[in-house]
């Protein structure tokens, strides 16, 4: 019975916790997060990243992810001369 306890609690945590403690942005945030996405869905990686950044700092995992793919994007096109 013990252990049974011990499944569903963890199961609890590992599952349903984590979405408690997310964040919510502000309605600038938001604002910020739609326009980032907005930029990168048009090719404008670079300018996108400074509306992604605030909101993938609150842990928000769209922003996390558009930032991650902006950053990303930005870089695959550089010639390896302009990277030195």
């Amino acid at each position: 019975m013990a252990l049974l306890i011990k499944l569903v609690t963890s199961f609890f945590l590992l599952t349903l916790a984590p979405n408690v403690y997310a964040t919510q942005l502000t309605k600038n945030q938001a604002t910020a997060k739609d326009s980032g996405i907005a930029l990168y869905n048009q090719s404008a990686w670079t300018s996108s990243q400074s509306f992604l950044q605030p909101a993938a700092e609150t842990g928000n995992r769209d922003a996390q992810y558009y930032l991650g793919e902006t950053i990303h994007l930005s870089n695959s096109y550089m010639a390896e001369e302009a990277v030195k």
